[in-house]
C-alpha cells in the first residue's frame, strides 16, 4: 500500500493522513494486486500524480508493472487519489503530447538497445552486437541475455548458431535454477521443462530458426531449419506457476538468450511480437 504522514520536523513526531491508505489493493476482484511503492510527480503545469507499480492479476508472470494515477491536495494539505478514480478504469492522460509506448521489439543498430539485460551482473565482454546479431560468449552457468515481455499473448523468434562446444537456448528464465525453454548442441535439439532436459532430437547443422509462442501461459516452441516450414517441438508447458512456485518471490518470466559450454553462440534477428 502507499501511506502518508507529515512533520514539522525530519525527526517527527508524525501525523499520518487520514486519508491512509492512499492506495491499496482491497478485493481480489480487482485487476491490480499488491499496490504500492509509490512516489509523487509534479508536472510543469502544476499537476500532481502518482507513479506505483502492482502485479496484474493472473499475469504475476509479466512482473511489477508501473502505474499512473492522478493526486489531488486537500484545502488542509493532504494529498488523496480523487474520488472515482480506479487503476482498472480508463483515466485523462496527462497534458503533453503522447509518448510512443513500449520499447524497441527487435535489435536493428550497433549496440544492445535498452529492452536488454543481464540476469544480475551486467558483462559487457560476453556480448557483442552489430545490426540484428548478437553474439554472446558461453558460458558455464545459466546466465542469460535476457528480455522483458509486455503481452499477455507473445511470440518469439531468432536464428541460433552455435560453436563446437557451445549450446543456443531460447528460454523463459525465472531464475538459475527455474527456467523451461529449447536449446541446440552437437547432439541435437533439446527442450528444458523448468531445468530438467529432454533426450535429443537428432538435427543436422549447426544454425536452427527457434520460434516461442506464449499465449494465457500455455507455451509452445517451435523448430526451423531455414525459417520457412516450422515443426511443433514435442514438449510444451504451463507457465502461470512460474512466479508462485519458484523461490525468490518478487521476480518475472523473462525471454532468455542463453549460451552454454564453451565457445560461442550467435542469435541473428531476434523478433517479439504480440498476438
Amino acid at each position: 500500500m502507499v501511506i502518508s504522514a507529515r512533520s514539522k520536523h525530519p525527526w517527527g513526531p508524525f501525523e499520518n493522513s487520514p486519508y491512509n491508505p492512499i492506495i491499496r489493493t482491497e478485493s481480489r476482484d480487482e485487476r491490480w494486486c499488491s499496490r504500492g511503492h509509490g512516489t509523487l510527480v509534479d508536472t510543469s503545469d502544476g499537476d500532481w500524480w502518482m507513479v506505483y507499480h502492482a502485479y496484474e492479476k493472473n499475469y504475476y508472470t509479466l512482473g511489477r508493472q508501473t502505474l499512473l494515477e492522478p493526486i489531488e491536495w486537500t484545502e488542509d494539505g493532504w494529498f488523496r487519489v480523487p474520488s472515482g478514480v480506479s487503476p482498472d478504469k480508463p483515466i485523462r492522460k496527462p497534458k503533453g503530447s503522447a509518448a510512443v509506448p513500449g520499447r524497441p521489439k527487435s535489435e536493428t543498430s550497433d549496440g544492445l538497445g535498452l529492452q536488454w539485460s543481464f540476469f544480475k551482473e551486467h558483462d559487457k565482454d560476453r556480448y557483442a552486437v552489430t545490426g540484428e546479431i548478437i553474439e554472446l560468449q558461453a558460458s558455464e552457468r545459466v546466465s542469460p541475455l535476457v528480455y522483458m515481455p509486455e503481452d499477455h499473448h507473445y511470440e518469439v523468434q531468432v536464428e541460433v548458431t552455435i560453436q563446437e562446444g557451445s549450446q543456443g537456448r531460447l528460454l523463459l528464465f525465472y531464475n538459475t535454477t527455474y527456467f523451461s525453454g529449447m536449446g541446440i548442441s552437437a547432439d541435437g535439439l533439446y527442450g528444458i521443462l523448468r531445468g530438467w532436459h529432454t533426450p535429443c532430437i537428432p538435427y543436422s547443422g549447426s544454425t536452427v530458426h527457434l520460434r516461442l509462442c506464449s499465449a494465457d501461459h500455455e507455451v509452445i516452441y517451435y523448430y526451423s531449419h531455414d525459417g520457412g516450414e516450422w515443426t511443433k517441438f514435442p514438449h510444451s508447458f504451463e507457465a502461470s506457476g512460474f512466479h508462485h512456485n519458484a523461490l525468490g518471490g518478487f521476480l518475472a518470466l523473462r525471454i532468455g538468450l542463453d549460451a552454454l559450454g564453451q565457445g560461442k553462440a550467435t542469435f541473428r534477428n531476434f523478433q517479439y511480437r504480440s498476438l
